[in-house]
């Protein structure tokens, strides 16, 4: 999707008003956007590429997804707010996690020390470990799908 993309200032599902374009994976966009129902509050919604929306096999790995995220409720797990599908555009709206990525953390830092990239490595591993409690397994586990918030104590939110 281009930058200029139609959806923006569009509201789905009554309540996520698109704001701009974050990023685009395989499956789906991601834009910034703002959540109606929470006062105008930032949050990230993932929209599955047009293309894919016919193919049942990905349509139906996206509503998984998005219903298996949902049932995760971990602070190192992102919170799922709104799933839903207006005509081709399927969605899923999500907190927007502060920070930068793990690969943009590690392009920019470098090697990271071993002992804040074992605290982000835990992170992770506690967050996995609460989705495979609820039979859930995360199937695009990178760098880039791993937020990290630098608070100025110097700890990370991850």
């Amino acid at each position: 999707m281009a930058p200029d993309s139609p959806l923006i200032g569009r509201t789905l599902g009554g309540r996520s008003t698109i704001v701009s374009r974050i990023g685009e994976g395989a499956m789906a966009s991601v834009f910034r956007g703002t959540d109606q129902a929470a006062g105008g509050g930032d949050v990230a919604i993932k929209i599955m590429h047009p293309h894919l929306v016919e193919d049942r096999t990905f349509s139906g790995r996206f509503k998984r997804e998005a219903q298996a995220a949902r049932m995760i409720q971990h602070p190192n797990s992102v919170r799922i707010i709104d799933i839903g599908a207006e005509g081709s555009v399927h969605y899923i709206a999500m907190e927007l996690c502060p920070g930068r990525d793990l690969r943009d953390l590690l392009r920019i830092r470098g090697r990271l020390p071993e002992e804040r990239a074992l605290r982000i490595l835990r992170a992770v591993a506690e967050a996995l470990g609460a989705a495979h409690k609820l039979g859930v397994i995360h199937r695009d586990l990178k760098p880039e799908n791993v937020m990290v918030a630098e608070r100025p104590d110097g700890t990370d939110l991850v």
